[in-house]
């Protein structure tokens, strides 16, 4: 059980290393950009308007009772953790990140099927699994971070010519 918990925690922080690995710059700039929007839908957006009430399609906003070690670290002992829990940060990150690989292998002749997407595909649906099963998420809050994150790696994906172009104009001399 340990080691599931300690896979999904850094599940996120190994997506950015995978994306400096492969050159891909846009890719690690992309995901740090999901990670500080994720920042803001949650302590900018959600946690104003939803608070701790309870609503019926969205849920609690805030975490479950008694959740524990839901960062990228793990907490001290007796340690609660406070952070908010709406959208989740690594259902978004799994999914944003598991989109625009999809989205790139197909671009590259990749068959939609092809392995390489359906074990994407598992590894974000097993972090989205994880973030429950480990009481740090409720099943709302994992999917509504789960559509976001498909949102931000269509955009990523969909505008990568476009950014690429405007950061290279912008160097220019």
């Amino acid at each position: 059980m340990e080691l599931i918990n300690d896979f999904a925690r850094f599940y996120p922080a190994a997506t950015i290393i995978y994306a400096l690995m492969i050159n891909d710059i846009y890719l690690f700039i992309f995901m740090i950009i999901s990670n500080m929007i994720n920042g803001v839908l949650k302590y900018k957006i959600a946690k104003p308007i939803m608070g701790d009430k309870y609503y019926p399609i969205l849920g609690k906003g805030s975490r479950p009772k008694g959740a524990a070690n839901c960062g990228i670290w793990k907490d001290p002992p007796g340690h609660k953790t406070t952070s908010y829990g709406m959208p989740s940060g690594h259902s978004q990150e799994a999914t944003g990140f598991t989109t625009y690989m999809i989205l790139k292998n197909i671009y590259n002749g990749y068959a939609l099927y092809d392995i390489r997407n359906i074990i994407l595909s598992s590894l974000a649906l097993f972090i989205m699994y994880s973030r429950v099963y480990l009481n740090c998420h409720t099943v709302q809050q994992v999917i509504i971070g789960g559509l976001f994150g498909i949102l931000f790696g269509t955009i990523g994906f969909t505008y990568k010519p476009q950014v690429i172009n405007t950061i290279k104009n912008l160097f220019k001399f």
